[in-house]
């Protein structure tokens, strides 16, 4: 039975389904294997299995997939986007996908092209409706495969006026598609007003949607409470609703909206174990986040090293919002350390993130405070710097380049927790661990952020990264910009440095100090 046919015959009942990404680590993956299988029991209607940018997770995410499907019996969407993709690679995993018995794919377009990718070639899947025609009207795929795709109740960046973007889901539609999967939403008033305009253009589709309640501010930093918040929340959209919960896959959580895996964020520098090591947006573009022309307004036409240093200058002086590393404004946090910043980044070490070190502040504390209330947090000063591998036992570092050069001072199953956090009647929570695994992940993915946890990190020698190959494709081919980006993807190393005196908050900064001068 197809997966829409599946979804009529819940026309009138609650469903849910539960959506994982390939998390970047082979321990993490063995974890979430596990996970998977206890999350099978509470009986979803399908499982979705994301994909990366590009193609880039493809095989993990096959895999996965065909986890889900054969080895635990839920009926599984594979997520696939037509941005950057061509057709050679479109059939090959469709035809892997058959193999493993996987007959449901989720299309979306994602962000912008990238234009480095128009510069070689013109591909064949500019709109998600390109990928599904190409489905539907293949010989060997079109029978196989139910389709759906993205919706947007709140509006895509780049859709044009919600007329057009209703324009464009019925042509999806129209093209094959048998079922819409919305992007997150905010407001429930506000998804039932656009899903009466959706009937009205005559699509008459399944919907299965995501609500994320906003109102998170006013339990900040408290971890617990912002789930218990995110949970009644959905809860009450699920019943407003009466219709469908797409969950993520704290098991904890499905468990609470349905009737740990992980109790605190796992972001770049979380526990690389964790089943939820890496989490993406799946159906967000990655990369920079923007469309070119909103890059280039930002962050201007660089053309030499020093144009560079002065847009990470501007950045940390509040004349600049983002960087192509750093999305939203300058945190509190690093405020704090703001001076130190400024003097690096002038030396040209630049300024990705911060994290000063921290002895004991009550959790609830604002700028640096998480968890549940009445806890102290810990934090050990962060960042990344090409220096000799020693540092009288307190300094520890890892490095890398584009070309897989690495160099560490911690042995190879060494980890630094660098944050963690104590809390009445619990063990410690440790949601910032530095190791290996994690450094490399990270190193081949800098674009992906989760700003709770970020340390500090410069852009020294020989640092090569995907964000800078991003950057540089908003440029023409022969531009200098382009090859000034291109030249520092070739020439630069990531470096993370931490130091172990947590209760000297000058440490890392004096260490510094005296190796650079």
């Amino acid at each position: 039975m197809k997966l829409s046919e599946k979804l009529q015959i819940y026309i009138d009942a609650p469903y849910f389904t539960f959506e994982f990404f390939p998390p970047r680590t082979e321990q993490g993956y063995s974890n979430l294997l596990t996970r998977i299988t206890g999350l099978a029991s509470l009986k979803p209607i399908a499982a979705s299995v994301t994909w990366g940018a590009g193609g880039s997770t493809r095989d993990r995410s096959l895999d996965l997939a065909a986890f889900c499907q054969a080895e635990n019996g839920l009926d599984t969407i594979l997520h696939l986007t037509c941005t950057n993709m061509e057709k050679g690679t479109i059939d090959e995993a469709l035809t892997t996908a058959m193999e493993k018995g996987v007959s449901t794919t989720g299309t979306s377009r994602r962000s912008s092209q990238r234009r480095g990718v128009l510069d070689s070639y013109r591909p064949r899947f500019q709109h998600a409706e390109d990928l599904v025609t190409y489905i539907k009207q293949h010989p060997k795929f079109g029978n196989h495969f139910c389709i759906g795709v993205a919706g947007y109740p709140d509006g895509h960046s780049e859709g044009g006026s919600e007329e057009e973007q209703l324009t464009h889901l019925k042509r999806k539609v129209e093209a094959g598609a048998e079922f819409i999967i919305t992007q997150l939403f905010y407001d429930v008033e506000k998804f039932k007003s656009w899903l009466r305009k959706v009937r009205n253009t005559g699509i008459r589709t399944s919907n299965t949607w995501n609500d994320a309640p906003t109102n998170v501010r006013n339990f900040y930093p408290d971890d617990r409470f912002m789930q218990s918040y995110a949970l009644e929340a959905t809860q009450h959209a699920a019943t407003s609703l009466a219709e469908h919960t797409r969950t993520g896959t704290l098991r904890t959580a499905a468990e609470a909206i349905n009737s740990g895996w992980d109790d605190f964020p796992n972001g770049r520098f979380g526990d690389s174990k964790s089943p939820a090591f890496g989490a993406v947006d799946p159906w967000d573009g990655g990369g920079l986040g923007v469309p070119p022309h909103v890059a280039i307004s930002q962050w201007g036409r660089p053309t030499t090293e020093q144009d560079l240093a002065d847009l990470f200058l501007a950045y940390l002086n509040h004349k600049a919002p983002t960087t192509p590393f750093s999305p939203t404004p300058l945190s509190d946090e690093s405020i704090t350390i703001l001076p130190h910043l400024i003097s690096l980044t002038s030396k040209g070490l630049w300024t990705v993130a911060s994290q000063p070190a921290v002895d004991g502040i009550l959790s609830s504390d604002p700028v640096v405070g998480w968890g549940p209330k009445d806890g102290r947090v810990f934090q050990k000063s962060e960042v990344a710097k090409a220096i000799e591998d020693s540092g009288d036992g307190w300094v520890t570092f890892f490095a890398g380049n584009n070309d897989d050069g690495f160099l560490s001072n911690i042995p190879d199953s060494g980890s630094n927790a660098v944050t963690w956090g104590v809390f009445p009647g619990q063990e410690i929570a440790q949601p910032t661990i530095i190791d290996r695994d994690s450094f490399l992940a990270w190193k081949a993915s800098i674009y992906t952020w989760t700003m709770r946890e970020i340390a500090i990190e410069y852009m020294e020698q020989d640092d090569a990264f995907m964000i800078w190959h991003d950057f540089g494709l908003c440029y023409s081919p022969d531009s200098p910009t382009r090859k000034l980006l291109e030249n520092v993807t070739k020439t630069r190393w990531l470096v993370s440095i931490v130091h172990h005196d947590y209760k000297d908050p000058n440490a890392l900064w004096d260490f510094l100090a005296k190796h650079l001068n």
